[in-house]
């Protein structure tokens, strides 16, 4: 076998060893991010941003769902995304913390 061919014999089994590469798409042009927390947090309530990726999907629900959060919504992405988390908040009709 020549130099080359050896070459290109050893390329090819290194890519070929190499996982699915997890790289998002642009979001389509005129797109306008609907999940973020200005948009989504309401009156009396407490929202959090939390950053997930493919692989810890479940990241913000340990975090967040175990804390009396509920899922509001995702952001635009495939591999990395960000989620808002939302709850009743503590505060009474004065604004002061019970």
């Amino acid at each position: 076998m020549s130099r080359c061919m050896a070459l290109w014999v050893l390329l090819a089994s290194l890519t070929c060893g190499v996982g699915p590469a997890a790289a998002d798409l642009p979001p389509p042009p005129g797109y306008v991010e609907k999940c973020t927390l200005e948009s989504q947090q309401r009156l009396e309530e407490d929202c959090q941003v939390c950053g997930a990726y493919f692989g810890e999907r479940d990241r913000c629900e340990k975090e967040f769902g175990t804390k009396g959060y509920k899922y509001r919504c995702r952001t635009y992405g495939a591999s990395v995304w960000k989620e808002v988390w939302c709850r009743s908040s503590d505060k009474g009709p004065s604004g002061s913390s019970r």
